[in-house]
């Protein structure tokens, strides 16, 4: 029976002029199943999750008035399906 395996945690930084810019991320896997989560200095917050005929990703903006995205699909290898909202908060 495979193991759960922690793939890779990864940061990265930019400066361009007098602002920096920066993200960090993590792997996950589990048999087919893979979570990717990454966190950035723009106080986005991602998360994706893909599953051999499925997938979820989903973006938080962090922020005084919060954004949340959200996109699904799911099929085989003759058909798939998806779909998308979005949602913000000020309005």
């Amino acid at each position: 029976m495979p193991m759960s395996q922690f793939q890779a945690l990864t940061s990265t930084a930019t400066k361009k002029g007098g602002l920096s810019t920066g993200d960090v991320g993590a792997v996950y896997k589990y048999k087919n199943t893979l979570v990717d989560v990454k966190l950035d200095t723009e106080s986005n917050l991602e998360v994706q999750y893909f599953h051999h005929h499925a997938s979820l990703t989903s973006v938080v903006a962090l922020s005084q008035t919060p954004t949340i995205d959200l996109s699904a699909t799911i099929g085989t290898p003759t058909f798939v399906i998806g779909a998308e909202a979005g949602y913000e908060t000020s309005s």
